[in-house]
């Protein structure tokens, strides 16, 4: 079994998440994308609006997306949302599964500041999604290299025979996702909403109706 794990504060989810979905499920075709919402981040300020409304939102996005699940628990949690606590809860749901997380440049580069970062990579392996523009280096405190998705993916499909002894060689190594970059963050969308442009550019028609009924991302 494969995993893609794809975490973030989704405040709110927008096109650029949607493509970076799209992207995982046409390049890898994972068995389960678990898209996972933080709860408390420990690295960055609280999301604006609470953990029920984004998980409801990425439900309203991804409804129509198979193989898509939306795990809510790190908003469940107390604690705060560490992702090597997510990996390690993962890993005893599913023990024999092959398990990528999916992040972007800008995580990767700061990887080495997480908590537990080398404890995350004895569980799953990075997938790099969301180029920027110019070359990006892996970290060298990582001992890593960029390995393709194509050399990456024959090793992964001997992993999914389902036996644990292949399962475990398989992790730690970092993969990049073909991936055409989309200029749209999180940050972007909520000053669109707050100055009341249009947004369909960046978010989905269902998601703006969300927004509007609970009158969020207004202040």
């Amino acid at each position: 079994m494969q995993i893609v794990v794809f975490g973030g504060t989704f405040d709110p989810v927008h096109r650029a998440h949607l493509k970076i979905i799209e992207a995982i499920q046409r390049h890898i075709s994972p068995d389960r994308l678990l898209v996972i919402p933080c709860g408390e981040p420990p690295h960055r300020n609280a999301p604006l609006v609470n953990g029920e409304h984004r998980i409801e939102m990425l439900r309203l996005a991804c409804k129509d997306m198979e193989g898509v699940v939306v795990d809510d628990r790190e908003v469940r949690s107390d604690e705060l949302s560490y992702s090597y606590l997510t990996l390690k809860s993962l890993r005893m749901e599913y023990p024999d599964a092959v398990i990528y997380m999916a992040l972007g440049w800008d995580s990767l580069a700061s990887f080495t500041t997480w908590k537990w970062w080398q404890e995350i990579l004895e569980i799953a392996s990075i997938l790099v999604v969301q180029r920027a523009k110019g070359l990006q280096e892996i970290p060298a405190e990582i001992g890593l290299s960029l390995e393709s998705l194509e050399s990456a993916m024959p090793a992964a499909a001997e992993a999914n025979t389902g036996a644990a002894a292949h399962t475990h060689k398989y992790k730690g190594s970092i993969v990049e996702l073909p991936f055409d970059q989309v200029n749209c963050s999180s940050t972007e969308v909520r000053e669109i909403l707050k100055s009341g442009a249009s947004a369909d550019a960046v978010l989905a028609l269902q998601i703006q109706e969300y927004i509007k009924k609970f009158n969020l991302y207004q202040s």
